[in-house]
């Protein structure tokens, strides 16, 4: 999953490039979007290029998405909106941050399943990439799966998971 609106086509025909994967860039800098190392013998199935009307590189709250997606060789292009799976739109500055301190509790808070438009965000980004990576069906049943991950705390051990390998890879 790609985002920006300049990498579209880009991505598109390129897909034997890259992997089901989430790749970002910031908007206007196409040369900043990187594609993944691909996996030996891997052709994508589903390659997704997304950009919020709002200007944000990735799935917005605060406006309609456009999505362009390559699935087994078809292109399509359509809009998400996040009423349409039950989120609340929600302006950018809900989501920002000035200190450290305030990006960790923010974490914390998403993590806690806490409601709210931080934790909408994380929802429904993690939904859209579990579709794109081919883990669900649909971007619904992605966000369901993201949903349940908060729910049940499997997300807060992944993530525990990571920061130790992270740590354990720094020490050696």
């Amino acid at each position: 999953m790609l985002g920006g609106p300049g990498y579209k086509w880009r991505a598109a025909y390129s897909a034997r490039d890259v992997t089901d994967e989430l790749v970002d860039a910031p908007p206007g800098d196409p040369g900043a979007a990187t594609a993944p190392d691909r996996k030996a013998g891997a052709d994508p199935r589903r390659v997704m290029v997304v950009y919020g009307r709002d200007g944000l590189d990735e799935v917005s709250l605060g406006a309609a998405t456009l999505v362009g997606e390559l699935d087994d060789g078809a292109i399509s292009e359509y809009e998400i909106h996040p009423e349409d799976y039950g989120l609340a739109m929600a302006g950018n500055r809900a989501l920002r941050v000035e200190t450290p301190a305030q990006s960790k509790a923010m974490l914390e808070a998403v993590l806690d399943d806490q409601p709210g438009a931080p934790r909408d965000i994380v929802i429904f980004n993690a939904g859209v990439a579990l579709y794109a990576a081919d883990v669900a069906g649909s971007i619904g049943e992605g966000i369901a799966l993201a949903r349940e991950a908060l729910a049940n705390g499997s997300a807060r051990a992944r993530m525990h998971r990571f920061v130790a390998r992270t740590r354990e890879l720094a020490g050696a």
